[in-house]
């Protein structure tokens, strides 16, 4: 729902085809932010989706959900990365939700891998 406070109408704003975008953040506790992946539902696609966000992450799912592959991919490209660039000691502590991709042996072969 989106409105005003105190308004007396307020709008719902749904999509009618049952289809999901999932995006996937990560900040620190100084506020430093990390580039967001952004999923959209489909493999092909006839323009540009992150046009204006250049600097998110693009992934693909049929459902538009994340999945393992994603997680990996993003862990990869842009966490990882990042704490490097920003000379993070390691070991760092990476909090997720309790969603079963986030702890699989893919994404924990990410971090030995690179150790």
């Amino acid at each position: 729902m989106l409105g005003l406070r105190g308004a007396k109408s307020l709008y719902n704003l749904t999509a009618s085809d049952k289809s999901q975008i999932t995006v996937l953040a990560g900040m620190n506790a100084t506020a430093h932010s990390l580039r967001p992946m952004i999923i959209y539902p489909g493999q092909r696609f006839s323009k540009n989706m992150l046009e204006g966000f250049e600097e998110a992450v693009m992934g693909r799912s049929d459902n538009g959900w994340m999945d393992i592959e994603l997680f990996v991919q993003w862990l990869k490209t842009v966490f990882l990365p990042d704490i490097e660039e920003r000379q993070v000691k390691r070991p760092v502590v990476l909090f997720v939700d309790g969603h079963n991709i986030h702890m699989t042996l893919e994404a924990s072969d990410v971090f030995n891998k690179t150790a």
